[in-house]
């Protein structure tokens, strides 16, 4: 049997690598119908550490797939300046969040859900592309 001061210690550890946010945290603690860490059962705490580390596991041990999937998403960010490399995810992951395109942050998307979102993110840039070409033209014309 695990310690529960050891939990919480593990649930702390997990939110930062996760990469939760307060708002996250709070969120997960509402659903947990509580506003600590420390009210939550040891039962409670075991379920959402679980949770956490497929997070962190999902987040750090891709497949090469799944890399090169995430790849290309970071490829169109930066080329579209929602993320400058080395800058903060904040604006990449509110577009990426919106739930016309991912409805989630880049790391917890599977395997499908990215080839969904390049195919999704490719059609995104031939539109651009093509408005901009409309408006090239226009302008050569006029």
């Amino acid at each position: 049997m695990i310690d529960i001061k050891a939990l919480r210690r593990r649930f702390h550890t997990l939110i930062k690598q996760a990469g939760v946010t307060e708002e996250e945290r709070r969120a997960i603690l509402d659903g947990a119908g509580v506003t600590s860490s420390n009210d939550l059962t040891e039962a409670q705490l075991q379920t959402v550490c679980d949770s956490l580390q497929s997070q962190v596991d999902n987040k750090y041990n891709a497949s090469l797939a799944v890399r090169r999937l995430r790849s290309r998403v970071i490829d169109y960010l930066v080329k579209n300046g929602y993320y400058v490399a080395g800058g903060s995810w904040d604006k990449a992951n509110t577009f990426l969040e919106n739930k016309r395109i991912a409805g989630k942050r880049l790391y917890l998307l599977t395997e499908s859900e990215l080839k969904k979102l390049v195919a999704k993110l490719a059609i995104m840039e031939a539109k651009s592309r093509d408005a901009i070409d409309a408006d090239n033209a226009k302008a050569r014309w006029n």
